[in-house]
């Protein structure tokens, strides 16, 4: 009877041990296993298809090997909404300037910005100006394009052209300036809001658009000589008496040399589907003073 319990007690004992060393040993490797430094906070480091879905998106990233659910929440960038939110991100001081008219034309401070990983310094650029973009009155940050840079006395200047469906939008462009260390100190901007819904159509074709630019040049000299005329080229332009009438046209520049050497050349803005020269909503003309 004695040997029957002894038995008893030892099959027992060994199921006992052998449990207990298997909960052990998964509690341990779930505790100790590695774990993504991305990963955030309360995240066990177990993915799963649940889990993939639920996992908070942190700084535009996710943990590493994975792919978020939706990529183009992971690259929104929210835009600061004052100087005191910017100000607060980048622990520095800002000035924004503002022109007679109204509209912000330059911020100066010190940009702490960080480079991503992958990221070009065009890409980075970009992202900043997404981040500036209602402080600055850029409604759609997406229409800079085409950056191109060129040296400086303090370091470079970056210019970004503002451009819609694939036509410049004339005299439209912000440039970010960065020391010689490659640190961002100020933005200009010359961008034009409300850019929007604008016909790309062109009815009036360039031939017509250089007869009318030909036409008013020559009543203007007294010799009513031939001016000469660059190759028209498409812009999206804002009228100056019109700053609301924004239209695709024809620019055209001209020599006019009877004015002298301070007014060599004026710029024709020809409205691409009616031009009238007596409509200041179709017809414009720049001169371009020499200083």
């Amino acid at each position: 009877m004695n040997h029957l319990k002894t038995r008893k007690f030892w099959i027992f004992a060994v199921i006992f041990t052998v449990s207990f060393t298997a909960i052990s040993v998964l509690f341990y490797s779930n505790e100790n296993s590695p774990k993504d430094p991305n990963a955030p906070k309360g995240y066990s480091g177990v993915v799963t298809n649940h889990t993939l879905k639920t996992l908070p998106v942190q700084n535009n990233r996710v943990p590493s090997g994975q792919q978020p659910s939706d990529l183009s929440k992971v690259k929104k960038i929210n835009p600061f909404k004052d100087l005191s939110a910017l100000e607060k991100k980048f622990k520095s001081k800002f000035q924004l300037d503002i022109s007679p008219a109204g509209k912000p034309f330059r911020l100066s401070g010190k940009f702490n910005i960080e480079k991503l990983e992958g990221e070009s310094d065009s890409e980075t650029l970009s992202r900043l100006l997404n981040q500036v973009s209602s402080i600055m009155n850029i409604d759609s940050p997406e229409q800079l394009k085409n950056s191109q840079v060129q040296t400086a006395s303090l370091g470079t200047i970056t210019n970004f052209e503002q451009i819609y469906e694939d036509i410049p939008i004339d005299g439209a462009q912000v440039r970010v300036h960065q020391d010689s260390k490659g640190n961002v100190f100020m933005i200009n901007s010359t961008y034009i809001s409300n850019v929007t819904n604008v016909n790309t159509s062109y009815q009036v074709t360039a031939e017509e658009a250089q007869r009318i630019a030909t036409q008013h040049a020559q009543s203007l000299d007294p010799q009513a000589r031939t001016p000469t005329l660059s190759i028209p080229s498409k812009v999206i332009y804002q009228f100056r008496q019109s700053p609301n009438h924004i239209e695709s046209c024809w620019k055209i520049n001209v020599n006019q040399p009877w004015l002298g050497a301070a007014h060599g050349s004026a710029s024709y803005f020809i409205n691409a589907h009616r031009a009238d020269v007596n409509d200041t909503s179709t017809f414009d003309r720049v001169e371009n003073s020499i200083q």
